[in-house]
């Protein structure tokens, strides 16, 4: 099968949406499908990585130099793509979000190829009028009343929910929401650790407690709750030293925000608590030395992290509300807390410090749960797509 995937966010760029989308790209070229990938990167001309089964574009999509009121930067997108389509003929157009959706959305009008949307935006519980507040919701409103795709992924219940009260069933588009979890290819933890990494960020010693949050600062990730919990563990913390760690690059209004109240709660800036971005190869050095991974965020469509802390055998934390709960059950591959109370939050992380027992029960199954069953494993996830697209394909009728 020949796929074409676009994904404004694919490797090296932080976050989950990057992470499943080089991996499902990958997957698919190792299962014997030609894959094209189409990305964006944030400066410089267009870059090519090619393997056997496997091309990548990552094109710069600034905005044209004379703005004329009809150009725009997914003009010069689209036109790459239409320009190259006798290489790619591709038999499915798989878009990752809005931003690609539009792209797939021309393709799929002057070739008619099927369409899939795989929608990673945050679960939000569904009200009528929604779509007139934020964009997101607007563009989806749009994909279910003018049918714009011929398929729709989303990876967990909570979203599948989430868009089935909003009106994606069968009957009313023709496009009810598959669910297809991600699943976690295991070459994260090929890499090898860096000493100086740990220095550099301040846990090198052995005796401080390194809590991860990984995540960026964002209004519906919920960091503030963690900063809270952390000031809270601080205070009670007799004779532990805790290092807490937000995966944020430590610039812009948000960062400002959580740093100010940081220090408000007794939290010092640079010595109790970091912010810093890091890259995927680092990543791995940060859960290996991990003493607990905490998820605050109450709207993940997945949880993506969570997988990359289970592959480590690090205890998780997570906000029981969203997809997250789908992932970790409480006392048995993870801890759950009540989303928004960083009360709970510091009680589950003191149990888990204070109770050796539990933490090696809960770091057993959930290293079980990404090494042994087929849940999660990145297989799974290739053959679930797999046999989506032919079931697309097959209902839209394509011509081979």
């Amino acid at each position: 099968m020949r796929v074409l995937l676009l994904s404004a966010a694919f490797r090296p760029h932080q976050g989950g949406v990057a992470t499943h989308a080089t991996d499902l790209a990958h997957g698919l070229a190792e299962a014997n499908n030609r894959v094209f990938v189409l990305t964006v990167r944030k400066r410089g001309k267009l870059k090519q990585e090619t393997n056997d089964r496997l091309i990548v574009w990552k094109i710069d999509p600034r905005q044209p130099s004379e703005f004329d009121g009809r150009r725009a930067p997914l003009e010069r997108i689209s036109t790459f793509l239409m320009q190259r389509w006798h290489e790619v003929d591709a038999d499915i157009i798989h878009a990752h979000d809005f931003d690609s959706l539009f792209v797939g959305w021309m393709l799929k009008t002057a070739f008619s190829i099927p369409l899939i949307l795989t929608v990673h935006n945050a679960p939000r519980k569904w009200r009528p009028g929604l779509h007139r507040e934020r964009p997101k919701n607007c563009f989806l409103e749009a994909v279910r009343t003018h049918g714009i795709v011929d398929g729709l992924i989303v990876p967990s219940q909570a979203s599948a929910s989430t868009l089935i009260a909003q009106g994606f069933t069968s009957e009313s588009c023709g496009a009810a929401p598959k669910v297809i979890p991600h699943g976690i290819r295991r070459h994260l933890a090929s890499f090898t650790p860096d000493p100086a990494l740990l220095t550099e960020i301040g846990v090198d010693e052995d005796d401080i407690v390194f809590v991860l949050c990984p995540t960026r600062i964002d209004v519906h990730k919920d960091v503030d709750t963690f900063v809270k919990a952390a000031a809270q563990l601080k205070k009670n913390a007799r004779r532990r030293r805790f290092l807490f760690l937000v995966t944020n690059e430590p610039t812009g209004i948000e960062y400002k925000v959580i740093a100010k109240s940081a220090n408000q709660l007794g939290l010092e800036v640079g010595r109790d608590i970091r912010f810093r971005q890091f890259s995927y190869q680092e990543m791995a050095t940060l859960y290996r030395r991990a003493n607990l991974c905490v998820v605050p965020s109450p709207r993940e469509s997945f949880g993506l992290t969570v997988l990359e802390a289970f592959l480590f055998g690090v205890p998780v934390i997570a906000a029981n509300q969203g997809a997250l709960p789908e992932i970790v059950r409480h006392e048995n591959n993870g801890l759950l807390f009540e989303p928004g109370d960083p009360v709970d939050l510091s009680n589950q992380v003191s149990r888990i410090l204070d109770n050796d027992e539990l933490r090696q029960r809960i770091c057993v199954a959930a290293r079980k749960q990404v090494g042994e069953g087929e849940e999660y494993s990145a297989d799974r996830m290739i053959k679930d797509h797999e046999l989506f697209y032919g079931e697309v394909r097959a209902r839209s009728g394509a011509r081979r």
